[in-house]
């Protein structure tokens, strides 16, 4: 199945992998989080985000004016996917990333701060 430019689809070809074991990962990866979620907070959703093995990827992280204003609505768990907010946020970012060739990604790729002190680690910059 074509998502944008993404090829997406089911089994260990399509990159998908057993749980726990995300450093086999190999599929292009964006992972949004936000400091309002309390059944995946940042702290955990970043975590996962280190682990993967994907060369191409993006942590965006909502509720953190810090880094991007543009960023700082709080989501809760279902708002960051399912709300009118987000809809004006949060899909744009993904479509954005969805249409973007992978080459392009790569160039642009900013790795996310680690620092493991923080509340909530920080987002790398969206392009």
């Amino acid at each position: 199945m074509k998502i944008g430019r993404r090829t997406v689809g089911v089994g260990e070809e399509a990159g998908h992998v057993a749980p726990g074991d995300l450093s086999r990962l190999e599929a292009p990866l964006l992972v949004v989080a936000s400091t309002g979620d309390r059944i995946a907070p940042p702290r955990s959703v970043h975590a996962g985000w280190r682990a993967a093995g994907s060369a191409t990827r993006k942590y965006v992280l909502f509720g953190d004016s810090r880094n991007d204003p543009a960023r700082s609505t709080v989501f809760g768990h279902n708002d960051l996917m399912c709300s009118r907010t987000a809809l004006e946020q949060v899909w744009p970012l993904v479509a954005d990333w969805l249409e973007t060739d992978e080459a392009e990604l790569n160039a642009a790729q900013v790795a996310a701060p680690t620092d493991a002190g923080a509340a909530c680690p920080a987002s790398s910059p969206s392009p």
